[in-house]
């Protein structure tokens, strides 16, 4: 493997990190997932897990679950990396058939 093949690898890892960061800071901030928690502080027992943010309430709000808010927060940059490993590895043959 070139060296110039590790540098496009590595700037193509840097890039995902960064957009990632970005991507869950965003989606984070928008669901207000720090508000989610299990009990909150004078609540009934019986309540579960629930986020106070916008997107939770009925009315002019949909109502999304922690797990599909966690999907689309982590999922996404998850899904973009296997597909990033996967085009790596179908292009390998053709490198090496190059040379």
């Amino acid at each position: 493997m070139s060296s110039r093949t590790k540098l496009m690898r590595r700037f193509l890892f840097r890039v995902w990190i960064a957009a990632s960061v970005c991507w869950i800071t965003a989606w984070s901030w928008y669901y207000h997932i720090l508000s989610c928690a299990p009990l909150h502080e004078g609540e009934a027992a019986d309540l579960g897990w629930h986020c106070d943010s916008p997107a939770a309430f009925d009315g002019q709000y949909d109502i999304f679950s922690l797990p599909v808010m966690l999907a689309v927060i982590v999922g996404i940059p998850l899904a973009i990396l296997v597909a990033g490993i996967s085009l790596n590895w179908l292009a390998l043959p053709f490198r090496e058939g190059a040379k």
